[in-house]
């Protein structure tokens, strides 16, 4: 049976574009410098997030996960952080810059299992500019990395600061998006963990876009392509006709903007991703003008992931269509990160 045969789905090429590894700090450990080693990596927000292992998967490695996206129809995975994800809790930029490293050399070696189907991204040490310009340089360079993952909270800057213009300008030269994607528990005015994750995602997407358009990005780097994932999409015609409507009264404080902020959500540089089950995608698609700009994602292995039923839940409905299907599923991946469109067929 070819790989083809074994993999895709209702004939439909499946690029996961935002799935995850099981990066236990006892993983990481190895990676880091000596003097960082058998220490936390990161603060626990202590929520059980599996219930228990009632839910989600815990792949003992890539062999695992490989043979766990054959069984959901995944012919390639973008790779994100788990334990990567929380590293916006690291205030002392010097640890930092030394978990991220190590998190992205260990992912390094996973993806090496598999280098057609397996994609990395790189998590970047936002508390440091600097640092998370060269990173992203290295991690490409170095590793064959398809992107870099911007944490949506952080201690000491913005996204939009100009401190991040040499991770930006590094990023559009090197042909690679930049996709926030937070933890889920940034918030914290909540009292349990159902009342901040039924908010957390979305809100932190939500943010990021407000800072993107607003702090300029958008014209300041006219090339790079942003992404905002995990946050579901059906928010996005509401924060576009907000902040059009804030714009009408206020566009002194964003003067570089050269038109309406809900013109650069549909002008094809903003990706969203999309939960396969979401009633409001036809919706989205239909104030955006176009498909192109909405991602498939597995979030596999997490505890909220749907596998094995992910790709499914997208291809067998009936209110969208085949073009629609095989744009979300994988052509718009290729649109994001360019260099999947590079991947050779076998692994398709």
């Amino acid at each position: 049976m070819s790989h083809n045969q074994r993999t895709m789905k209702n004939g439909f090429r499946v690029i996961d574009a935002d799935g995850h590894v099981r990066d236990t700090p006892d993983l990481l450990q190895p990676y880091l410098s000596p003097k960082f080693r058998n220490r936390p990596l990161v603060p626990s927000d202590a929520a059980d997030r599996t219930v228990g292992g009632k839910y989600g998967r815990n792949p003992a490695g890539p062999a695992e996960q490989l043979a766990d996206m054959d069984t959901e129809g995944i012919d390639v995975a973008v790779l994100y952080g788990t334990t990567a994800l929380a590293m916006w809790k690291v205030k002392d930029r010097e640890v930092a810059v030394d978990v991220h490293r190590a998190y992205n050399d260990w992912l390094a070696d996973f993806c090496r299992h598999s280098s057609e189907r397996l994609k990395g991204v790189a998590a970047l040490p936002m508390v440091e500019p600097a640092a998370a310009a060269r990173e992203l340089e290295r991690c490409v360079k170095e590793h064959g990395f398809v992107a870099g993952m911007a944490h949506t909270r952080i201690h000491n800057h913005s996204i939009a600061d100009s401190a991040y213009d040499e991770l930006y300008s590094a990023a559009q030269q090197l042909d690679v998006p930049i996709a926030f994607h937070a933890a889920g528990n940034e918030i914290d005015r909540f009292e349990n963990f159902l009342q901040q994750h039924t908010l957390g995602h979305t809100h932190e997407q939500m943010s990021s876009v407000v800072f993107v358009i607003f702090g300029q990005l958008v014209e300041r780097f006219p090339t790079l392509k942003i992404a905002f994932l995990e946050g579901m999409c059906g928010w996005v015609p509401m924060l576009a006709e907000r902040m059009d409507e804030e714009f009408e009264f206020r566009a002194h404080e964003a003067p570089l903007l050269k038109k309406d902020p809900s013109e650069y959500f549909k002008e094809g540089r903003l990706f969203f991703g999309t939960e396969p089950d979401e009633w409001t995608i036809p919706h989205v698609i239909s104030f955006l003008g176009t498909d192109r700009t909405l991602i498939y994602a597995s979030d596999y292995p997490h505890w909220d992931s749907d596998f094995p039923h992910t790709t499914s839940k997208l291809a067998d409905r009936t209110d969208l269509t085949d073009e629609n299907k095989r744009n979300i599923l994988g052509d718009n991946a290729t649109r994001l990160y360019p260099a999947l469109a590079r991947v050779p067929a076998g692994a398709r």
